[in-house]
């Protein structure tokens, strides 16, 4: 189907309208909320056919102006056309484009029986029970997604019914008129917004950029000595240039506002804290418990604790576990005084007499 379409401007119309991403102005104002406080544009999400509901993309089909639906039944009647000359079975293109106008209209689709397709039509048995088995599973699907390319395998069977030679097949054909529908019906919705002629639309478009401009030239001290020469050109001068060099303007506006921002935050940071100039006075610390205040600093202790004694690095093993014991045992009140002398004499040595 895309094949048949020579220009990439219509396959990414067609691609965008099977997908459901055409920028409506749901989407759009969606899109607006997402950017940053400074990027944001005053946009609405109502139709600008209507001017009531919310453009969505089933609203772009569903507009109650009357314009857009002299349009779509306008559209209608160049499917009815189409699959008359292709032969096809009479029931499926009144069941098909009745259903969707009907959507089309907002209103509801009635559901059909068996008596009521055949009083209607004059079907046999079978040909009835073909068309039910279409119906419900396009109703499964959505008579909407027949403007998408989307419709039940189910009706290409009963549509060619009636076919003396089989020239290839009634789908494709079909969906390429439903997706044509759907284009025209976006097309005249475009062109009311922006204008039928090539004049109308630039005007648009210069009246769209004219306020951004505008702050651009005012808001001058955003942009930095190096982009200043983005300005030499006179305001009443730039007004008058055509849309697309005034729209590639505010782009370079935009980047050169970015630099200018970075290159502040890259100052900000690069400059010195104000401790590095004055630093600040030492302050003893304040302990509310007086108790701590009384106690000796930890590094005083561990100097104590930590200075070897000269007499104890001479000492043996046993000398050393003596030693241990006399410690314990000095302890003690009623500790015998000659005892105390044997073991001190036997750890120091004995004493010489200084008599002479």
């Amino acid at each position: 189907m895309l094949r048949k379409h020579n220009t990439p401007k219509d396959r990414i119309q067609i691609i965008k309208g099977i997908h459901g991403w055409r920028p409506t102005k749901r989407r759009l104002h969606v899109i607006n909320k997402k950017r940053k406080t400074t990027q944001q544009e005053d946009t609405t999400d109502l139709c600008p056919l209507c001017k009531e509901h919310q453009e969505t993309q089933n609203h772009i089909f569903q507009c109650p102006q009357k314009q857009a639906r002299i349009n779509r039944t306008k559209g209608l009647r160049q499917i009815k056309t189409y699959c008359q000359t292709r032969d096809t079975f009479p029931p499926v293109t009144d069941i098909i484009t009745k259903n969707l106008q009907q959507w089309m209209n907002i209103e509801t689709i009635p559901s059909q029986t068996d008596i009521t397709i055949t009083s209607r039509y004059r079907t046999t048995q079978q040909e009835t029970t073909e068309l039910l088995t279409a119906i419900n599973n396009q109703t499964k699907i959505g008579w909407e997604q027949i403007l998408h390319g989307r419709i039940s395998l189910s009706w290409e069977k009963i549509a060619t019914k009636h076919w003396t030679k089989k020239d290839g097949t009634w789908t494709p054909g079909f969906i390429r008129q439903t997706v044509k529908l759907s284009t025209n019906i976006w097309l005249h919705r475009v062109e009311n917004e922006f204008g039928f002629t090539e004049q109308s639309r630039e005007q648009y478009m210069q009246t769209q950029l004219r306020p951004r401009i505008e702050q651009a030239y005012t808001n001058t001290e955003t942009v930095s000595q190096y982009h200043n020469h983005l300005l030499r050109i006179p305001l009443a001068r730039r007004l008058l240039l055509p849309s697309k060099t005034n729209k590639r303007w505010l782009q370079h506006i935009a980047s050169a506002k970015a630099s200018y921002e970075r290159h502040q935050m890259k100052t900000l940071l690069n400059t010195p804290k104000i401790t590095t100039f004055f630093l600040p006075k030492k302050t003893k610390k304040y302990h509310p418990n007086p108790t701590l205040q009384q106690m000796p600093h930890k590094k005083q202790k561990q100097t104590e604790k930590h200075i070897p004694n000269k007499k104890q690095q001479t000492l043996t093993g046993q000398q050393y576990k003596l030693q241990i014991n006399h410690t314990e045992l000095k302890k003690k009140p009623n500790y015998h005084k000659r005892q105390y002398a044997t073991i001190t004499n036997y750890i120091e040595g004995p004493q010489k007499n200084n008599t002479t």
